[in-house]
């Protein structure tokens, strides 16, 4: 259990047994000069660790908020949702759609493919993987750095009926969803319009417009929805009635939750703090006591060691002679000895 903090905290991860590997990705605004990470045992008995960390410093128009869409109830989507730099965000999903393409991530980001949330039924196929160059909007964000190159040149494509994934997440918790599109399809610009649906009440229209008259370039847009009691969100997409071209396709997908939990209190008058106050004040105590010892010790140094002679008892058969004589030694060394 970890939570990070910059000018609160925020409880990442929470759990008794971890029988697997599990990969955290965290995003997060620092308006300090010192992030501090925490790792604290979830119980008395158990213990916290980690086996790699990394932190990485993201572009600064990674997230604007001008492109970022609430989803109702959270707003209405012709309004942008504000304030998002101010959150802490968890990774849940980092979705390559379509056919895999070996590649770099210039963050080290993990991302999988799409075919194992695919609703059952979806008039999904592939895309053949486009092997040119990206271009780039003009004004746009360097799309570099925002996913790598081989997001976006898979894909999933549809002409008839809709694609739809569904994803496992908390119930009633405020995610991310980031939509990555890159049209490598068309061999003209301006001709294509699709839909994009949040369950079934919510409906975006992506249209061919949003990049202008530039081919193979790579778009994001960004979605703030609320999951249902369902504890899962789905996706669709499928061709425009309203659309020249009845097609649709999808580059990448992300999800990411909204870090709400900022219980976690580092409070300095908890039991760490108690703790560490005990071995001090135990520590002091020693050290009086020793200054003591030797104090006394070198008090009697002044008087002449005096050399007694005991009586040993009888040593077992062949460990000694019967009696012996042993010195003993001063009594100083006896209580350095002790302590």
């Amino acid at each position: 259990m970890f939570p990070l903090q910059n000018s609160c905290s925020y409880l990442i991860l929470a759990s008794r047994t971890l029988p697997f590997t599990i990969d955290k990705g965290v995003l997060s605004t620092i308006n300090s000069d010192k992030l501090s990470i925490y790792f604290i045992p979830a119980t008395e008995t158990s213990f916290a660790f980690v086996s790699a960390m990394e932190v990485l410093i993201l572009p600064l128009d990674f997230f604007k908020d001008d492109y970022v869409i609430p989803v109702p109830p959270l707003g209405t989507s012709n309004v942008s949702f504000h304030g998002l730099l101010s959150n802490a965000l968890h990774t849940l999903y980092r979705i390559d759609v379509g056919q895999n393409v070996n590649g770099s991530d210039p963050f080290w980001r993990n991302w999988v493919g799409d075919d194992q949330y695919l609703v059952p039924g979806s008039s999904a196929k592939n895309c053949s993987p486009y092997s040119g160059k990206l271009n780039q909007v003009s004004g746009g964000t360097n799309i570099q750095d925002i996913a790598p190159y081989y997001v976006y040149v898979t894909c999933k494509e549809v002409s008839m009926g809709n694609i739809t994934w569904r994803f496992n997440v908390r119930k009633k918790a405020i995610h991310l969803v980031r939509l990555h599109i890159c049209d490598i399809l068309s061999q003209s610009a301006g001709l294509w319009k699709f839909d994009f649906y949040i369950y079934t009440k919510f409906r975006w229209v992506f249209d061919s417009q949003m990049i202008g008259s530039t081919l193979a370039a790579p778009v994001f847009r960004d979605f703030v929805v609320q999951s249902d009691d369902s504890g899962y969100i789905r996706f669709s997409i499928g061709p425009n009635n309203d659309s020249d071209s009845k097609i649709a396709f999808l580059n990448g997908l992300e999800i990411m939750e909204f870090v709400t939990n900022t219980s976690m209190k580092l409070d300095p008058s908890g039991k760490h703090l108690d703790l560490v106050i005990g071995f001090s004040v135990g520590g002091v105590v020693l050290i009086s006591i020793l200054i003591i010892l030797l104090l006394f010790a070198v008090r009697r140094r002044k008087a002449k060691p005096v050399q007694a002679m005991f009586l040993k008892d009888e040593a077992p058969t062949g460990r000694g002679t019967a009696h012996s004589w042993i010195a003993a030694t001063t009594v100083n060394s006896f209580f350095l000895f002790l302590i």
